[in-house]
């Protein structure tokens, strides 16, 4: 790996841990639930950009064109399922089953609300410790929050829990930068410097 390519990764690990530290301010400082959801579920597509690559790409692995020689970007949605699933089964089974691009975070986004169903965003009144994040208790049954996000069929109901869904996703991000790090997966690292180009990240900080 080159100099210029550690320094990117450095940036990135910079990038990253200005993400969880405003989450995890505006989450326990400022108790700002809809804001904390918000930019937890941008910054989910936002992260999986690295994961896919800025570009679409064919089998061989060459970026696609369109008909004017234009590169075609990946979309936003399968840029947000890579990394939301990245984040566990629980996770991976949720964007399998339901629309979780366009009824959370576009709905949150465009919207400010959720879109289509019933909903509820919770947050906490106090800190909460890395293990009291893991060990939350669900309001309707409670049951273990083994997920930041659930679906109630039963009541048609999105529920998104703010501090669960947070751990999950930093312990996404330190799993990413310790693959990334590895230099093992030529194809993931071949996406993360092409998204890292595109998105300026060079000028970062």
């Amino acid at each position: 790996m080159t100099k210029k390519q550690q320094d990117k990764i450095e940036k990135f690990k910079k990038f990253t841990r200005w993400m969880c530290e405003d989450l995890e301010r505006s989450m326990f400082c400022a108790r700002a639930n809809f804001l904390v959801a918000m930019g937890l579920f941008n910054y989910i597509e936002i992260l999986g950009t690295f994961m896919i690559g800025y570009f679409q790409k064919d089998n061989a692995g060459c970026i696609k064109k369109d008909k004017k020689g234009k590169k075609i970007k990946t979309s936003s949605t399968d840029r947000f399922n890579k990394f939301f699933s990245y984040l566990g089964n629980n996770y991976e089974n949720l964007v399998k089953k339901y629309n979780v691009y366009d009824e959370l975070r576009c709905g949150l986004t465009h919207e400010y609300l959720p879109k289509n169903k019933s909903f509820c965003i919770y947050g906490s009144d106090r800190y909460l410790t890395e293990q009291e994040m893991d060990n939350l208790k669900n309001n309707d049954d409670n049951s273990k929050v083994d997920c930041g996000v659930i679906y109630l069929a039963k009541s048609n109901k999105w529920q998104i829990f703010n501090p669960k869904l947070f751990i999950d996703f930093k312990r996404g991000i330190d799993k990413l930068i310790k693959v990334i790090g590895s230099n093992r997966d030529r194809t993931l690292l071949k996406n993360f410097f092409e998204a890292a180009a595109q998105i300026n990240l060079e000028n970062f900080g």
